[in-house]
This record gives structure tokens, C-alpha cells and sequence, in this order.
């Protein structure tokens, strides 16, 4: 389920004003289509995307100096069949430092991250996938 979205809303109560908190998710957003039936706006966004879905996100790696290091990355929510992934580090010194990124044994559920560095340091890899919505 996507992300629940927090409105305010203040009415006065005469002497000052209360807040509301309204709670509503995609799936509770309907939209009517041009033949008079009802979606939600999560399917409408899926069926502009073609059926995709995109993810994105950041995973954080230590690893050992000049050795391929890798950590695994479970998605959000898991895609129907395995999601290409793209890799950029959060780095000044790539190619200098950070020697590379990838992925290997990727699947609908997640991939493992690796990053090879000349140093032990913390590196921040921020991560999108793209596949088809389960």
C-alpha cells in the first residue's frame, strides 16, 4: 500500500481552533473514467506507466578497502517479475575512490548491492528499480 498522506483541516470551536487529521492512501482516491466506471489513481498511474512500477530509495554499504562488498536490498514492495536497477553512489570521488557499483542475483523481491572502494568508508548508494507492478 502506498504511503498515507496527512491533510490538516481547523475548525473554529468558538474560542480557538481544533485541528483534524485526515488519513487517505491512493486506493482510497477514486477516479471516474470517461465510460462512467471507478478506478483508484494508483491503478490510473500504473496503467500510464504501462503496467511498471518504480521504486527508489538509498542503501548504505561500509566496505572492506579495495574489496567487492556487497549487502542486500529488499524493495519496498516486491515487483512481478525481477526489476532492472539502477546504481549511483552519493560520492565526490567516483572513479577515484569509489571504484564501482552493481547488482547481482536480482529478483522480484530485492538484489544484493555491490561496492567496491579503495577505503573503508561509509558510502550511500541511492537505488532505482523499475519493473512490472505485481
Amino acid at each position: 500500500m502506498a504511503a498515507i498522506k496527512k491533510s490538516q483541516f481547523k475548525i473554529n470551536n468558538g474560542t480557538d481552533w481544533d485541528t483534524y487529521h485526515f488519513e487517505t492512501d491512493s486506493a482510497q482516491t477514486k477516479h471516474k473514467k470517461s465510460d462512467g466506471t471507478e478506478t483508484t489513481v494508483e491503478e490510473v498511474l500504473n496503467s500510464a506507466l504501462g503496467g511498471l512500477m518504480i521504486q527508489v530509495g538509498r542503501i548504505s554499504i561500509t566496505p572492506k578497502a579495495n574489496t567487492p562488498t556487497t549487502k542486500h536490498l529488499t524493495f519496498p514492495k516486491p515487483f512481478a517479475e525481477q526489476a532492472m536497477v539502477v546504481l549511483t553512489p552519493v560520492s565526490g570521488v567516483v572513479g577515484q575512490k569509489v571504484l564501482g557499483v552493481g547488482t547481482l542475483n536480482n529478483t522480484p523481491d530485492g538484489c544484493d548491492v555491490i561496492l567496491t572502494r579503495t577505503e573503508n568508508v561509509e558510502t550511500i548508494i541511492a537505488w532505482t528499480a523499475i519493473g512490472p507492478a505485481k
